[in-house]
């Protein structure tokens, strides 16, 4: 098990205001939206607790939609849809992983939402969600490195609910693979997070593998039309 920190995250708000200016097509933004940007940056620099947990497990199987790793002495089975199955087969490990951006930034989210101060939440998700981004790129980064030390590759990032066949339930499966309460986690009756700031994922770790990098399923996705985070941050 791996205890992952982030204590500082790479992008400023200028940044995140120049991607607003871009859509506008240059347009200065209204004073109000500029000022609550960077209240809400200040904010959420202060408010994110930046954690992920990390379990490897040994593969015992891939068969038809599932798999079964090693935990402990015994196997365990869970369904991860064909696509990810398929995704899995030249691994010996998974890594999977929870990360959070911790509950006072989503409890302010909330309380912004409840107050109706509607652009102070609108930004403090954005910039809780960017770092959440840069907190999952550490994960990958600390799976690439331990497959690099074995002469290993890795294959792609992959979250419940956002791989064709893998629905949300199977954060169920991650939260108890990893031990969600260590980092101060929940999961809900609908398979979400909480706090809500929160994602789940797993990546194949194996000699079989040619790529060195973790790659991205994120074109795959279901919510890939209405991803917050894309809407974001990647140009078009």
């Amino acid at each position: 098990m791996a205890i992952i920190t982030l204590y500082k995250v790479s992008f400023s708000c200028e940044e995140v205001l120049a991607k607003e200016k871009e859509k506008r097509k240059g347009k200065k933004l209204p004073e109000a939206m500029e000022n609550g940007a960077y209240a809400a940056f200040e904010e959420a620099l202060r408010l994110v607790e930046l954690k992920a947990i990390v379990e490897t497990f040994p593969i015992r199987d891939i068969s038809g939609e599932s798999v079964e790793i090693a935990r402990g002495s015994v196997g365990e089975r869970f369904h991860v849809g064909p696509r990810v199955a398929g995704l899995l087969m030249p691994a010996k490990e998974i890594a999977a992983a929870l990360c959070t951006a911790g509950g006072r930034v989503a409890d302010k989210i909330h309380q912004y939402g409840a107050e109706g101060e509607n652009i102070l939440m609108y930004y403090l998700d954005i910039f809780a969600v960017k770092a959440l981004d840069e907190l999952a790129a550490k994960v990958s980064a600390h799976v690439e490195e331990g497959a690099k030390e074995r002469g290993w590759g890795v294959g792609p990032l992959m979250q419940p609910g956002s791989v064709e066949g893998w629905a949300v339930t199977g954060q169920k499966t991650l939260f108890a693979l990893c031990q969600g309460e260590q980092l101060g986690l929940s999961i809900n009756e609908s398979s979400m997070l909480v706090p809500h700031i929160s994602d789940s994922l797993i990546i194949g770790v194996g000699p079989d593998y040619a790529n060195k990098r973790v790659g991205s399923l994120c074109p795959e996705c279901p919510r890939y039309a209405v991803c917050l985070w894309r809407r974001e941050n990647v140009a078009e």
